[in-house]
């Protein structure tokens, strides 16, 4: 009988192209593939989780004051106003949005849309440095739209007669990075990039067969790639025989590491050699690694993981790319934002909070989350700007800068288990 796998009625299907109208040709010109340049992420392993609650307040009170200051002069904003304090006239404060329900507010009514504002409880934390941390009531009902999320900073208008409620009349929800310095090569070609998401195993096996079919769809294109993403996990935590501790290589007990190698960094490696293909791999970890630092932001994967057992380099000088989790990477002169870890699916479960007038936008196509969500990475200048973090996501703090997206990159890619279903927003 057949697996699900090998009756796939889409093989080799394509789900989306970008720039479908630009000529397809082979664009790999240098003798070792195109130029392949990692502009931001953490780059060495290094001691987590010993941040202190005070560092941890240290961190995000600096955060939300810096950003705040970002918006105030992007947007030329009075000077913030303390939050918490009666005011009959409009003030201008930030703060950061949490999510919750209040006491009686929990019962929804019949058909009630659980994600409108209206429906749960928005607050609004001051920064320690304006507002001693009060933390207020945000009412949004007189806002045509409406997209906020657990953790976000924010600047807001509005009136707080009582002081225990702000009104707001307006909403700052960021500011979108500058572009990258740009590269200008006038010699460059198009560049073709492939991107894959992992598991890259079967259910039922660790053999790779994805991988596998893919490294030779790789070969049997008659435009080669110059480059391939792969985004893991690629010994996923959740595998029925990883959770066995069933691994076996040739009918001998193996690790995780060594599984990783025999199976991911040779097959790889051997698909180099044989092919004499100038197409870069990135690789990319993720959490559910199971042979990998189990934190977030991740470190690359570690050299030894491609070094042969004669001390041969399976990378192929670079040709294999070893990408942290997440990272801002320059491929050729197109920059791009890679990461693994499930923002989308994290966003909705901590209380999405969107509502959108038709009548008060020009357009009338209402935005896809999946476009709401990468604009507030982009207004939040973060890739992982949800806090607190989702119970999945081991979220050090530590290294916070190394989620920054401190440029806008030219294309996002992310990993993620939520419909793209319209309907579903």
């Amino acid at each position: 009988m057949n697996s699900p796998y090998d009756s796939r009625s889409k093989v080799g299907n394509v789900e989306l192209v970008f720039n479908a109208h630009v000529p397809k040709i082979n664009g790999i010109s240098e003798a070792n593939g195109c130029k392949v340049e990692l502009l931001s992420g953490m780059k060495k392993t290094q001691q987590y989780m010993h941040t202190s609650p005070a560092e941890r307040a240290r961190i995000l009170e600096s955060t939300l004051v810096s950003h705040a200051e970002k918006m105030r002069k992007n947007f030329a904003l009075p000077g913030f106003s303390t939050l918490g304090l009666g005011s009959q006239d409009e003030i201008t404060v930030c703060g950061r949005v949490r999510v919750e329900r209040f006491p009686g507010e929990a019962t929804q009514k019949p058909g009630a849309d659980p994600r409108l504002s209206e429906k749960q409880g928005l607050l609004l934390e001051g920064s320690l440095a304006h507002s001693q941390g009060q933390v207020v009531k945000l009412d949004v009902s007189k806002l045509s739209n409406v997209s906020l999320f657990c953790g976000q900073i924010i600047v807001a208008q509005g009136i707080s007669s009582s002081g225990t409620t702000l009104i707001a009349s307006r909403i700052y929800s960021g500011v979108v990075p500058p572009k990258p310095e740009a590269i200008i090569d006038l010699s460059e070609q198009p560049l073709t990039i492939w991107a894959a998401a992992g598991p890259f195993t079967l259910p039922s096996d660790l053999d790779f067969r994805p991988l596998r079919d893919l490294l030779n769809q790789v070969e049997s294109e008659p435009i080669t790639p110059d480059v391939v993403l792969l985004l893991g996990p690629f010994v996923p935590e959740n595998h029925p025989k990883v959770k066995a501790a069933d691994i076996v290589f040739q009918g001998i007990e193996v690790s995780f590491n060594e599984l990783f190698h025999l199976k991911v960094a040779q097959m790889i490696s051997q698909f180099v050699t044989k092919s004499g293909s100038q197409t870069r791999f990135l690789f990319v970890p993720s959490v559910a690694d199971v042979h990998h630092n189990c934190v977030f932001p991740q470190p690359p994967f570690k050299q030894s993981l491609f070094t042969g057992e004669s001390g041969e380099d399976l990378t192929h000088g670079g040709q294999v790319v070893l990408l942290p989790n997440p990272a801002l990477v320059r491929v050729g002169s197109t920059v791009i934002g890679v990461g693994t870890a499930d923002l989308p699916m994290h966003l909705i479960r901590s209380g999405d909070v969107q509502r959108w007038s038709a009548a008060a936008n020009k357009s009338k196509r209402r935005p896809h989350r999946y476009e709401r969500f990468c604009d507030h990475m982009l207004l939040q200048q973060s890739f992982y700007p949800l806090h607190p973090a989702d119970a999945s996501c081991p979220l050090d703090m530590t290294f916070h800068k190394d989620l920054a997206l401190p440029v806008q990159p030219d294309l996002l890619l992310l990993r993620s288990s939520l419909s793209l279903r319209q309907d579903e927003q």
